[in-house]
């Protein structure tokens, strides 16, 4: 989609759904950081242990449907996650 296109529509978005989509990426962000996992190490037997290491994925590839209808929930649903996660 050409940047001036994108301009063009966030132009000529009503600001009530911009708000509404605002709120919607504020909440989904807050309960997705919230799921972000550190490393922990479990010592199983002395000198034994088991770590458990979280590392993102570098890239990932979303899908959202298109169309005569539009769905911002499933880009706020699925590119939050994956900003939280560090991708």
């Amino acid at each position: 989609v050409p940047a001036e296109a994108i301009s063009r529509a966030l132009q000529e978005l009503d600001p009530a759904v911009r708000a509404a989509l605002e709120e919607s990426i504020r909440r989904a962000r807050l309960v997705h950081r919230e799921q972000r996992r550190t490393t922990h190490t479990t010592q199983v037997v002395p000198g034994g242990t088991v770590t458990e290491k979280w590392v993102p994925v570098e890239r990932v590839g979303l899908y959202v449907p298109g169309g005569r209808s539009v769905y911002p929930s499933s880009v706020v649903m699925n590119v939050v996650p994956a900003q939280e996660a560090g991708v």
